[in-house]
């Protein structure tokens, strides 16, 4: 199910969307870098993990898409995090935006130039 979405600037004529998921796949556990503390957070449900997409379309059709997992959303101490709403521009996802962005954009450039070749 998706939390939260974001209209981002066009890139070479693709509008771009950045939306985000709940990551089931990742836990506190794959890293050595969190507290006890954290961890219980992360039980009682004040952060999660999620995923963010980054999808490139034309005229409402998506052509192209890039990801990245594992990013945290949620209570940190006295604040609330969110990969999307936190950083302005492109800089959001923790500064992997820019990367997103690019990939995103590179798969539809693929995409069309696929079906371009084929007819």
């Amino acid at each position: 199910m998706m939390d939260d979405s974001i209209d981002l600037e066009s890139v070479d004529g693709y509008d771009l969307r950045a939306e985000m998921y709940d990551d089931e796949d990742s836990s506190p556990f794959e890293a050595d870098c969190y507290s006890p503390e954290d961890i219980s957070q992360w039980r009682n449900d004040d952060w999660k993990y999620v995923v963010i997409v980054v999808t490139a379309s034309r005229q409402g059709i998506d052509l192209g898409s890039d990801s990245i997992c594992s990013m945290e959303c949620g209570r940190s101490g006295d604040r609330y995090i969110n990969p999307l709403r936190d950083d302005t521009g492109d800089e959001f996802a923790y500064g992997y935006g820019p990367g997103l962005i690019t990939g995103a954009v590179a798969d539809a450039k693929a995409a069309l130039a696929a079906i371009n070749a084929a007819d």
